[in-house]
């Protein structure tokens, strides 16, 4: 029974050969030309779908559309960035959609928390896992003035009841 050459160097025979064949080294040729012309960058788009894109853009973003895109990301941006919202880490669920009630004055910071969070849920919007305590720690006219500049962010988007 004769053996296969390829394994002779493997078993002790007196022939060595490799069993992986050699692999040329990957050039980079920086000389290459881009295949991509401007006559196929025009057949790869419908004749005048430029013209139209640019249009559409144009038309589909009427005043109000604007406006509402501003007063959302205002909200949002606020929600992120505000301290006690930061504390109360609220998600927002949906989009608020029915008118909402003014905040109340109150010397009571169990009433002015309490309001907050009334105001949040009216909007769509919950509270995340938060501490009670840290929440209570704050002063009460900070949670006032986050609760009034809330109310007219979502004021500006629905409207006041």
């Amino acid at each position: 029974m004769k053996q296969d050459p390829r394994i002779d160097g493997v078993l002790g025979g007196t022939k060595t050969h490799n069993i992986v064949p050699k692999i040329k080294p990957l050039v980079v040729k920086t000389d290459m030309k881009n295949d991509t012309t401007k006559t196929t960058r025009k057949k790869m788009k419908a004749s005048g779908s430029e013209e139209q894109d640019h249009a559409r853009s144009r038309s589909s973003w009427s005043d109000k559309d604007l406006k509402f895109v501003y007063r959302h990301q205002a909200l949002r941006n606020f929600l992120h960035q505000d301290p006690v919202m930061r504390i109360l880490q609220p998600k927002q669920i949906e989009d608020p959609q029915r008118p909402v009630r003014a905040p109340m004055q109150t010397p009571n910071k169990l009433t002015a928390v309490k309001d907050l969070l009334r105001l949040l849920t009216d909007a769509g919007i919950v509270a995340g896992v938060f501490d009670a305590e840290d929440r209570f720690e704050l002063d009460l006219d900070l949670i006032q003035s986050t609760t009034r500049e809330l109310f007219n962010k979502i004021k500006f988007i629905v409207g006041e009841a």
